[in-house]
């Protein structure tokens, strides 16, 4: 038989926990699998909206913290959807700015 002090701990967790699920339930809307995904699209966009302003991949890289391979992927991956689809899906989700522009006629 459980304590009455273990039972209250598991009352109070699911208790206070609860908006913090609730909060991650409402990213669903966007279409999104996961929670974790949500934050590699505003990653996505960040890096799309830099190169759109002219800083290099280099400065990107260093800016955001990740590697410059990571900046050349996403932005290979960008222009390689729109090539696709007319449009990049991850910037489409979250509205960002350039989801019909292909890095390439940029430069």
């Amino acid at each position: 038989m459980r304590s009455l002090l273990s039972l209250f701990l598991e009352v109070l967790a699911i208790w206070l926990l609860f908006p913090f699920f609730k909060w991650i339930g409402s990213f669903t809307h966007l279409g999104i699998a996961s929670f974790f995904s949500y934050f590699l699209a505003i990653s996505h966009i960040q890096i799309i909206d830099d190169y759109f302003q002219g800083l290099s991949m280099g400065k990107i890289a260093k800016k955001l913290n990740r590697s410059a391979a990571t900046v050349h992927a996403q932005i290979h991956s960008h222009d390689q959807v729109i090539g696709k689809f007319g449009y990049c899906v991850k910037c489409r989700r979250l509205k960002g700015t350039h989801e019909t522009e292909k890095t390439i006629a940029k430069a």
